[in-house]
């Protein structure tokens, strides 16, 4: 079986671990933008980089908010 290649993990990483910068994440839709946001939400909070009530996560839609929100629920939670 051929494995995936992801050609922007090295951007991905840098969202994941880069707690030095603020940073604005665009991409096209189905491209990964809210799970590299999940994850570095979860990164930070697990590493103790920042309080979560300190985090602020904007989105265009109340959709796409509560996904997130979900999301990184789920993930904290395990």
């Amino acid at each position: 079986m051929k494995t995936k290649t992801i050609i922007d993990q090295k951007v991905r990483d840098e969202i994941k671990t880069n707690f030095d910068d603020n940073l604005f994440v665009t991409a096209g839709a189905g491209t990964g933008k809210t799970s590299a946001i999940v994850d570095r939400v979860v990164n930070a909070i697990s590493l103790k980089k920042i309080l979560p009530e300190r985090i602020i996560v904007t989105t265009f839609t109340k959709r796409a908010a509560y996904e997130l929100k979900f999301r990184i629920r789920t993930e904290l939670e395990k």
